[in-house]
């Protein structure tokens, strides 16, 4: 099929753009135009057509949406971003997402479309019994979430074929200056929040085959790493700080915060998808690869770092929300 994908160099977008390929796909890759986005899209040789654009812009976002059967939409702004500022944030996500279904209802035949949504619309969910379902209402809770569960109403209303992806939390496999200080505002939250781990690569094979997965029409799906991804959130930020060398930190690290991660059931999204192939420990020895050359730098400073973090001073250090 030819498919559009959109964000197509972001965390999951990178993973959903090599499923597509592996899977004989003709992709279209539409993204910001960046010096990073470049390197990631050189990396794949003459074998993508790339169309450098903003989501809002309706002629660059036209041109790319032309002569396609499918339109994969990752192109978002997502947290910490996203709430630095809810205009700017409105603006790509929502905004965007209308423009992308005013170019796909414009096509003939049009596209089917597959949105990446979360589980964050469902809202702050640690008082309730787990899994979340599709039963259960949404809640957003916060820019972010308030901007996906927009998107899925805009889509919803549409006169498109869908397919909507409500993903858990599917954090990235390298880590940056960028990535750990996001990692670091996790700190402010309780470490016994319920977290499901989604491997990204896990989030881009299920996309890749929501493109012409055969039966799935109009459908929405919580897509998650399964029953072997169910941990707490301090088992995430162990498996990060393992990975860098400073060992567990003490639960006295965390703040008391809630937060809209939870289990969710992902039986029909694994039955109809076949996706889920990784867990956490895949995830760290993933991130530790990708940190060998300054881990042997960090791992002396493990045992300093835990001791402070079990003191009053840790919690004046600790990210606010």
């Amino acid at each position: 099929m030819r498919v559009l994908l959109t964000g197509a160099f972001g965390n999951i977008g990178q993973h959903t753009l090599r499923e597509l390929l592996a899977a004989g796909h003709r992709v279209r890759c539409f993204d910001v135009d960046s010096p990073s986005n470049r390197a990631a899209a050189a990396r794949h040789g003459n074998v993508l057509e790339l169309h450098w654009g903003d989501v809002r812009d309706r002629q660059a976002l036209a041109r790319a949406v032309s002569g396609q059967e499918a339109v994969v939409h990752d192109a978002a702004l997502i947290p910490p971003a996203s709430e630095e500022d809810a205009e700017r944030t409105r603006s790509v996500n929502v905004d965007g997402t209308r423009v992308l279904i005013a170019c796909c209802e414009a096509q003939a035949p049009r596209p089917r479309l597959v949105f990446a949504s979360s589980i964050s619309v469902f809202g702050t969910t640690q008082d309730l019994p787990p899994p979340r379902t599709l039963d259960d209402p949404i809640a957003p809770c916060d820019v972010y979430s308030a901007s996906k569960a927009e998107c899925e109403e805009r889509i919803r209303g549409s006169g498109l074929e869908w397919v909507i992806l409500r993903f858990a939390g599917a954090a990235p496999l390298g880590l940056d200056f960028r990535r750990a200080l996001g990692a670091a505002a996790f700190l402010r939250l309780d470490p016994h929040n319920r977290f499901e781990f989604l491997h990204p690569a896990d989030a881009g094979l299920a996309q890749a085959r929501a493109v012409d997965a055969q039966g799935l029409r109009n459908a929405v799906l919580l897509v998650g790493g399964g029953p072997r991804c169910q941990v707490r959130l301090r088992d995430l930020m162990g498996a990060i700080t393992e990975a860098m060398g400073l060992g567990r930190l003490p639960d006295q690290a965390f703040g008391r915060d809630p937060y809209y991660t939870d289990w969710i059931d992902t039986r029909e999204s694994q039955a109809r998808l076949g996706y889920q192939r990784h867990d956490l420990r895949d995830y760290q020895r993933e991130v530790e690869r990708s940190l060998r050359l300054v881990r042997p730098l960090l791992i002396p400073y493990g045992p300093l770092v835990r001791r402070l973090a079990a003191t009053p001073l840790w919690g004046a250090l600790r990210p606010r929300g």
